[in-house]
């Protein structure tokens, strides 16, 4: 198991609007000037930690994750992973600090926690790419390929199973990252994905696009004529 400290050097603006839904048109100086007080802000106080594990797998009905209670259930996750018989499992969050920061201002101001809130996933999301590229680089030279990352939420890889992925990263203890019985990850803003490893390049069958995403109703990234950095990692 990997428990990573890692920092995040800046917050990309363009991604910030991208998640207030304003991607497709030039904001005005006054919001520019709040996204950057948001993020400076949001930048004093971000504790960015992970955790990531490398399991084997034992391929059924479904996907039984050896030695753990996880099994990954959905003909989405059986094709991504298809060819492969072992995973990465990660965990970012950037700590309850940022939730605290966002719960203050929607009582304070309710147009800061907006802006605020769309900072923080903006880093969530650069955070796990960030560990998703690191983990990269370490199996470079290992002579297996990777898949992309896939989340619990798309496609129908259920969000039930964030309670047993936390658990078999210990994330709880590991990094404080836990789930509701509703499956919400607190802190919010966190990630949890799945990387397939596969001896075989060819055996893959990835599944990538916004079509495939549970969230693809309500996401901002398609609202701004783009997609997440899930699906722009195309390798």
């Amino acid at each position: 198991m990997h428990i990573e400290h890692m920092n995040i050097q800046s917050i990309d603006a363009r991604e910030v609007f991208r998640y207030m839904g304003d991607a497709d048109k030039r904001p005005d100086r006054a919001t520019e000037r709040l996204v950057s007080e948001c993020t400076a802000e949001l930048m004093d106080v971000l504790r960015p930690r992970a955790v990531w594990r490398e399991f084997q797998l034992e391929p059924g009905d479904g996907i039984t994750v050896v030695d753990t209670a996880l099994r990954l259930e959905g003909n989405d996750i059986r094709r991504h992973l298809k060819g492969c018989d072992r995973i990465i499992a990660f965990a970012v969050t950037l700590g309850h600090e940022a939730d605290r920061l966002i719960r203050y201002y929607e009582k304070a101001s309710m147009a800061r926690a907006l802006v605020l809130d769309a900072c923080a996933s903006a880093a969530a999301e650069s955070f796990a790419e960030q560990l998703n590229r690191s983990i990269e680089k370490r199996y470079e030279s290992s002579g297996y390929h990777l898949t992309q990352r896939y989340s619990p939420g798309y496609g129908d890889f259920s969000l039930r199973i964030q309670n047993d992925l936390l658990s078999a990263l210990n994330a709880g203890r590991s990094i404080g990252l836990s789930a509701t019985q509703h499956h919400i990850l607190v802190p919010r803003k966190s990630v949890t994905a799945v990387i397939g490893l596969s001896a075989n390049e060819t055996g893959f069958e990835e599944i990538s696009g916004c079509a495939q995403c549970a969230l693809r109703s309500s996401c901002s990234y398609r609202k701004g004529g783009t997609a997440c950095g899930a699906q722009r990692n195309t390798r």
